[in-house]
């Protein structure tokens, strides 16, 4: 999801309509896969 990006103000407007606190709201550099999600699970029988 290049290119978008939420402002501070916003953050903390979503925060506080979800109770939760926004404090400190830092800027985040990259996001980094560690790891690819599993594969799901054959639930066939």
């Amino acid at each position: 999801m290049t290119g978008r990006r939420a402002s501070e103000d916003a953050v903390r407007r979503l925060a506080a309509q979800v109770g939760m606190p926004a404090d400190e709201v830092l800027p985040i550099a990259d996001t980094i896969l560690v790891r690819p999600d599993p594969e799901p699970a054959d639930t066939r029988s």
